[in-house]
Formats: C-alpha cells, structure tokens, sequence
C-alpha cells in the first residue's frame, strides 16, 4: 500500500466507573500510512354539548324511517310513474287518450296515492315512536353523534341475540352512555313496535323515579304507589310478551351498593321482594327483549348480565373520529393547514377521551388567546401540566369532575386502593411494577438500599391504608377494585401496570397540597432506594423503571424528599448518558446541580460535598461526549481542584481525586495535548496501584493509557497495555460488559492500523453486535464500531460494503449527535476516502473540503484532526491533477504536524514523505 493513501478517522467511545465515571474517550482519525491502512355521560354537561352539535358528522341523515334501498326504490318508482302519468295527462287533454291509456292513468294515480298515504302512515307512526321513545327514554337523541360503526355493530348485534344483556364497560367519558342513548334512540325510530326505556342507575332514588317514568309510559298507576309494588307491576309488565318488544338501559350502574347491601359476611339483596339485578329483572326477559347496561365497574357488569350477556370494553374513540370531533366544536378557529398535526397529537394527549376532547375544545373556543395559533397553544399545553388541569376542569360538569366522583367512592369503599392510586399517579403512566408498589426496600445490591435519608420513609399512612401490609390478598384487592372501574389495566401475569396520563393528572389534582407532597415524596423515595446506583450493573433494572425516574424529574418535591430527588436524578443522568440520550441526561444533571445549592452549608457533610462534585463531573462528561471539549476542561479542572483540596480534611476525596484526573486526562487527548494526558494518567496509574486499587476504574485508566500512547503513534506499545486490559476486563467484568467491548473495539482499531486485518474485524463485529445487542443500532457506541468496521472493510479493499455501513454511520451520526460533532465529521472523513478509493473524485473532494473547514471551526487551524482532514483533502487533489493546490495542503499539513506531533509521529512521516515525492 502506498505512502500516498489518505488518513482515516475514528472516535472510541469512554469506559465507565461506578461513582464518577471514568472515561476513555478516544477521537483518533485514522492515519493510514507506509503499507498499513486504518363519565356518566347524560348530565347537563353533556346536554349541552349535544345541543351544540359537537358530535356532528357532514355525512349524518336523519334516521331512516325505511331502509335506504327501500326509499331509494320508491322515489325511482314514483319519478317513472309520474314522468307516465304527465305524458298521458297531456294526452287526454288533447282528447287523444284511448280506453287502455285511461286504465293506465287511473292505476298509475291510484299507486302514487297509495304509496304517499304510507310514506305519510310511517312518518306518523314514526312520529309517534319518537314521541314515546322521548318519553320513555326521557333524554333527547344526539342527531349528530358520531360512533365507530364496528363497535355499534357489536352492540346491536349482542342486543338483538333472545333475552340478551349487554354490559358497555369503560372509563368515564368514554361515551358508554351516549352510545346506549344512540342505540335506543336508533332502535325506537327503525322498529317503532320496540319500546326502549331509560334508568339512571346511579342512586336508590335515581332508579325508582325511572321505574316511575316507565309505568307512566305504559299507562300503569304509579302515583302513590309504593316502591316494592311498583317495581312488580312494572316486571310483571316486561315479562308478558302481549306488551311486545323492549329494550331497557340501566345507564349508570357503577356503584355496587346502589344493588346490593355490602356487609362483612354476605351480599344481602337491596330489595328484599324483588331485587334489581339478575335475578328478577333479567327473568322478566324474553326473547324479544333486552337489556342495556352502562358502568365503569368490571364485577357489577358481570354480576347484573349473570348468565345472559356478554361485555363489551368501551375504549378510546379511532383517531380520525376524535379530531374530526375536536375540529367541529372549535369551527372557524381550527385551520387544517395549519392545526391538523398537533391536533392530531393533541386528541392522542387526551387519550381519544369523548368527553375529554370536548371539555378541552369547549375551553379552547372560550379562551383561546387571539394573537396565539391553535397550533402553537396546543404545543404549549403538551408541557404545562398546570394549563392542561385548569382547561380540563373549568366545568363544573367536566371530565375531572367525573373520575373525581369515581375516586372519591373507592376512597369511601376501599381506602388502600385509594392511596395506590395516588402513588400510581406519580409514576410514568406505563410500565408501573408491582414490585415497586407492593415492597418496601428490596435488596438488589443497592448500596443505597439501607441508606438513612431512604430507610422508613416508604409507609403509606396506617389510618388511610396498608400499603405495608403483608398479605397480597389486600393488595390484590386493591388492585381488583382499581381494574373494575377501569382505573388501571395489567398485563396479563398482573404484575406491570399502566393507567392513562389524564387518570394521573387527575388523580394529583383532586389531592390536597399535603396529600400531594405526601406522596410525590413516597414515590421518590420508593424509586430512589430501587433505581442501581451502578447501571452497567443492573441495566435490565435501569431499563425497566428510566421512564419513572424520567417522571420524577418533572416534580418539584418537598424538602423532606430533596435529597433522594437529587440522587435518582444524578443516578438517572448518568443511565442516560450510556443511553446515548445527552439532552436528557444532561437535563437531569442542571435539576441536580439546582438541587444541591438548596441544601444549606450547615447540612453539607463529606458525601454531600462529594456528591456536588460527582455531578459536575457528569455534567463535563456529557459536554465531553458533545465534543465540548473547552467547557468540558473547564468543568473537569474545577472538580479535580475542589477535590485536591478537600483531600486534607475528607481521606476519601483521594479516590474522587485521581478520578477526575483520569478524565481531564482523556479532554486533553481529543484536543491532541498527548504529553500532558500521559503526564496526568501515568500519575494516576501510580496512586492507584499505592491504594492498591483494582477494578473498572483502575481498567478504565489503564485503557485511556493504551489510546494515548496509540495518539502518539506508538502502536506497539498501546497495543501490549490494549491487549492486557482487554483480557482483564473479560475476567473481572465479563464478556459482554460495556467496557469490555470497549476495550475490543479500541483493539481492533489498533489491529487495523497495523494491518491485522483479519484479526481486527473478527474483535470489531463482536463489539459491533456486543453493543447492537446492549444498546441498540443507533447508540454512539454502536456506530462508534460500525464506523471502525468500516474502515476496516475499506482497508481490505471491500469499497462498496465499507460504503454502505459508512454512509449509515453519517446519517445515523447526524440525526442522533448533530452535523458538527467531531464523531459526525470522523465519519464524514471516512466517508469521504471510500469514495476517493472507488475513483468518485469530485464527491470525495466536495465532502473532504467541507469536512476541512468544519474541522477549522471545531478545532482550529492546528489541531490534529484537522491536519489528518487537510492531509486527506491534499491527497484527493493531487489524484484529481490539482497539482498546486495538492502541494500548499501538503506542505501545510506536514509543517503543522512537525510542530505538533513531532517529526517522529508516524502521521508526520507519512506527510512529509508525500511531499517529498510530490516536489521530486
């Protein structure tokens, strides 16, 4: 292989240690030298909103009185026959109409009559029908209500099975009892021979004053009737199938109590004659009859349909149903063009929630601001709980009002299942572990398991519940009750639990602001003793509960919780930074950071002291990994100062000490200070084998030596140190650690520089899927081995499968760490060799001129990374026949790097032999 082939680039990602994370950090753009190559639903609310026409669908008609072929036979029908009679009208009137024409017209008359007096029969009776329906149903139709046809499907089909009864299940305001009023309504108006009655079921006196309305309907005496006889009168009447056809709603039926008498030792019955329920009322049933029941609670439906119905779970309504809905209350201040998208997304925030969507589009027609655009507004809205609480609870009617109503009963029912529900509303809303509910601290290696500021906090208020108590038969009680009244839902093995964001929100703003604290803090400390202080430890743990912990970050605890809100933060910080996730993980750092300075100085001990420390040194980690190596530096030396001098007051600083000089060490290798990085870890390899330390973080120092002797070009000696750690991180950590895969792809580069081709792509594919598998495609890790594969491809002259990994690298780099970051332009460089090989001369130099300039913006003018990008770009030039351009890059280049490398940098050696050869 030729002196003249161009320098390519790599970037390794850092090694991690338990406390404050060591990093290994490597941003190495290859050099490729010599021969090597690198609700209820019927209240006042909801009246309102039907007169208003909120559910209304362009495509609706009025209720059909026939059926649609019928009527669309007959107005055939009458436009032929009264196109004839005219033609022999106008006949007879020029006395040209014979007998048989005559015959004709008389039949043809006689028909068109006929058919008139029946569409007017049906109207009438139709009329009627609607009429009695209005009565006995006592609520009027929604003429605009808009259903999924498949879910109205099921319910008429179940409803016309003999005898059925039919149970609509759901949370409130999902439109349980709008569907049974359209159901009714509908029934009434296609079979005027049904009768359909409508109860309110909610209380004792809700019922008999519906059992009133019906025995007015069908003429029976109910004044001054007594209730117990009144209710037989009226079963009586439902039984004899003389009275033909009915359907009954009991719209409502939520609480149990309403049916039945709850005492410690039985069920006694409500009504001791004749109970509501199945079993009296369903045996009035017959096989032209039915019954509708709405409620949001799972054990009463099946109590009250027992042995003569089925029941159909009620849920979100489809998305284009809900935004059509949100759409048409908002009218002229919903623009499609421009609103669509984050109404779409904002129907989907409120869980596709009839009644919800209404509420929120109602507020927004009253209250939205002129100068702001529904877009804009609903953006807003998505970050400000506040906002969202006060539009959907303006109403006195309104969505919370109902789920308040539901949570005050199970409160009034069931206390310990009230306070699960308000721990559960703190926690993200999918995903919710029994575990974590259920235990107090467990023991899975935490080493703040047992730590005072978590310890015997975690109790739930004996006097409102047990949430302590060891039998699982209370909790499983708690968690039956909260999953009939479709609070929650659970997986199948009831052990992960998701309720909906709106059911949380909710939830917390019906509590009291003591309440509120309370349990914000129970959560807290709950997770905090359960989230692993060491997340390449327990990263299946970490997996499970970072959307909690991702929750947690958007309260503002109470003091008494500041603490442990401040470690599960750091803790989550440092998870999401190995995630790759530097936003996030850098927002939960500045929570900490602000956290800390709440504490007093008079409260601030050693671990307190350190832990400031700890989190600045996170926060210059992840700056570090968004190539923002100055403020990086910055950081870095404020903590390994601070910590120097608390080292003569704490003893325990020292090891805080040596690691954070181990990582200013690895910022001043990517911003090519080789010399001092070797001066300050060989001074850390030293201290640390005085204090006897062995570990990650004594591995994770000896790598950082290995890359900075490989920056320097001494590649033999990096690789005998490479190779040693990588073997003792098989042993200590295991094959499949974060860091020891690290270390395999830091070998396998050091093998490609060398030529070791074979050898270095068998090291970097098992990094490769080591870390596809740990992390995911697109983790920096895992590109940081796709890239090194690459090169490796390209070295072996494999161009076109080195291509399509390297162009994946770049898109995937510029999407997840941005254009400018110095991983993205190594990858660009990369790139831009691939296709200088492949002989696409004008790309190669289009990307390599643009990665130059990019890199004198990132690092300056003498920067390593950016003499290797200037070395490649002369090379490119000079293959195109840009002689003279070729030699200024060159000369340029090689001048710099024995400046800055040294004249025995084999970088160095490489340029200046090219020039060499040039000038000859």
């Amino acid at each position: 292989m030729s002196e003249e082939q161009a320098d390519s680039m790599e970037i390794d990602d850092p090694s991690i240690q338990d406390t404050i994370p060591d990093c290994e950090h490597i941003v190495d753009w290859q050099d490729v030298i010599s021969d090597t190559q690198q609700s209820s639903g019927t209240d006042s609310f909801l009246q309102e909103v039907i007169r208003s026409g909120a559910f209304h669908n362009k495509e609706s008609t009025e209720p059909s009185r026939i059926s649609t072929a019928q009527a669309k036979a007959e107005a055939a029908l009458d436009a032929k026959e009264q196109a004839e009679i005219a033609m022999l009208t106008n006949k007879k009137s020029k006395r040209s109409l014979v007998k048989s024409d005559q015959t004709r017209l008389n039949f043809l008359q006689q028909s068109v009559a006929k058919r008139a007096e029946e569409r007017a029969a049906r109207e009438v009776k139709a009329r009627e029908a609607e009429e009695r329906a209005r009565a006995s149903i006592g609520l009027p139709r929604n003429e605009h209500f808009v259903c999924p046809e498949d879910l109205f499907g099921r319910i008429a089909k179940q409803s016309s099975e003999p005898a059925s009864c039919v149970a609509l299940v759901g949370l409130g305001g999902m439109g349980k009892s709008q569907l049974a009023l359209e159901f009714a309504h509908r029934t009434a108006a296609e079979s005027p021979e049904v009768w359909a009655f409508w109860i309110h079921a909610g209380t004792l006196e809700d019922i008999e004053e519906g059992f009133r309305r019906i025995a007015e309907c069908i003429k029976l005496p109910a004044q001054n009737v007594p209730w117990d006889d009144l209710y037989q009168l009226v079963c009586d009447w439902l039984y004899d199938e003389q009275n033909g056809p009915w359907i009954l709603i009991l719209d409502g039926a939520d609480d149990p109590s309403v049916f039945y008498k709850i005492s410690d030792v039985t069920n006694v019955l409500r009504f001791k004659r004749r109970p509501i329920g199945s079993l009296y009322l369903l045996k009035s049933l017959r096989r032209n009859s039915s019954i509708i029941v709405t409620t949001r609670n799972k054990d009463l439906a099946g109590t009250l349909t027992r042995g003569h119905g089925s029941i159909i779970e009620v849920g979100p309504m489809p998305v284009v149903e809900a935004t059509s809905l949100f759409r048409k209350i908002l009218g002229p201040k919903f623009q499609p063009a421009s609103d669509m998208n984050a109404a779409i997304h904002f129907v989907k925030g409120l869980g596709l929630n009839p009644l919800a969507i209404t509420q929120a589009a109602l507020y927004l027609d009253k209250y939205l601001p002129k100068a702001t655009t529904l877009a804009n507004y609903l953006k807003k809205l998505e970050e400000n709980t506040v906002e969202k609480a006060r539009l959907l609870n303006f109403d006195a009617n309104s969505i919370f009002k109902t789920w308040e109503a539901a949570f005050d009963f199970i409160r009034s029912q069931r206390p310990s299942a009230a306070n699960i529900l308000s721990l559960m509303s703190y926690f993200d809303r999918r995903g919710i572990p029994k575990w974590l509910l259920v235990s107090d601290i467990r023991d899975n290696n935490n080493p703040r398991a047992n730590s005072p500021s978590i310890m015997g906090r975690l109790e739930l208020d004996d006097s409102e519940g047990d949430m302590n108590d060891d039998s699982t038969d209370t909790f499983d009680g708690d968690i039956d009750m909260l999953m009939n009244y479709c609070i929650i839902a659970a997986n199948r093995t009831r052990d992960m639990f998701e309720m909906h964001a709106l059911v949380q929100l909710a939830a917390r703003a019906s509590m009291s602001n003591t309440e509120a604290q309370k349990y914000c803090a129970q959560f807290i400390h709950r997770l905090a003793a359960e989230f692993p202080s060491n997340p390449l430890g327990y990263w299946s743990t970490c997996q499970e509960l970072f959307a909690h912990v991702q929750a947690a970050a958007k309260y503002s605890p109470s003091d008494d919780a500041l603490e442990d809100w401040a470690i599960l933060l750091y803790d989550g910080g440092r998870y999401a930074r190995l995630l790759g996730d530097y936003e996030t993980a850098k927002h939960m750092s500045n929570k900490v950071s602000k956290a800390r300075e709440m504490i007093s100085e008079e409260e601030q001990t050693e671990r307190e002291a350190i832990r400031l420390l700890e989190n600045s040194s996170l926060t210059a980690l992840i700056l570090m990994d968004q190539g923002l190596y100055h403020e990086a530096e910055g950081q870095f030396t404020h903590v390994t100062d601070t910590f120097k001098r608390m080292e003569a007051r704490w003893e325990t600083a020292r090891s805080n000490t040596l690691t954070s000089m181990n990582n200013l060490a690895s910022v001043y290798r990517v911003q090519g200070r080789w010399k001092e990085a070797e001066t300050l870890l060989t001074q850390v390899r030293y201290h640390r084998a005085e204090l006897n330390k062995v570990g990650a973080s004594a591995l994770a120092t000896l790598a950082n030596l290995a890359s900075t002797y490989r920056a320097q070009g001494r590649y033999v000696e990096a690789t005998a140190l490479q190779e040693v750690v990588l073997e003792s991180c098989k042993t200590q950590l295991g094959e499949g650690h974060p860091q020891t895969l690290t270390n395999k792809s830091n070998l396998a580069s050091l093998y490609r520089i060398q030529g070791e081709l074979e050898k270095a792509e068998e090291l970097q594919i098992q990094a490769m899927n080591g870390r596809d598998m740990k992390f995911g495609r697109e983790h920096p890790d895992t590109l940081t081995s796709m890239n090194g594969l690459a090169s490796i491809f390209r070295a072996q002259g494999r161009l076109w499968e080195a291509e399509e990994l390297q162009v994946q690298v770049v898109e995937l780099r510029r999407t997840k760490l941005g254009e400018n970051h110095p991983n993205t332009m190594a990858s660009m460089n990369n790139l831009a060799l691939i296709f200088y090989e492949q002989g696409k001369g004008e790309k190669a130099i289009e990307l390599q001129s643009l990665v130059v300039d990019m890199c004198k913006v990132k690092f300056g003018d003498s920067h390593p990374h950016t003499l290797t990008s200037i070395n490649n770009l002369a090379l490119i030039r000079k293959s195109q026949g840009q002689h003279q351009d070729a030699m200024r890059l060159m000369k340029s280049c090689s001048d710099n790097r024995q400046d800055i490398l040294g004249p025995k940098h084999p970088y160095t050696i490489s340029s200046m032999a090219a020039l060499r050869r040039w000038i000859e």
